[in-house]
């Protein structure tokens, strides 16, 4: 669910799936600010530019979504 803040569209939560990562997804998700979740990690309060930026950064393939099942759809 998004919500409407300072002028850009926000993820309350927003839950990632990382595709070329295959050590322990608890380190990432610390790294990167966020939670596992059911395989995917939940990052809070970011918009999708953020999220983007935060995933090239660390060279990840990734998707995500506003649930873990929409986020772990490769497109």
């Amino acid at each position: 669910m998004t919500r409407y803040n300072e002028g850009e569209y926000r993820y309350k939560n927003a839950y990632v799936a990382i595709f070329n990562y295959f050590g322990d997804l608890t380190v990432l998700a610390d790294k990167l600010g966020g939670t596992v979740v059911e395989n995917t990690i939940c990052l809070t309060d970011l918009s999708g530019q953020e999220i983007t930026d935060l995933m090239e950064r660390n060279g990840l393939d990734y998707n995500y979504g506003n649930t873990p099942e929409e986020a772990q759809r490769s497109e």
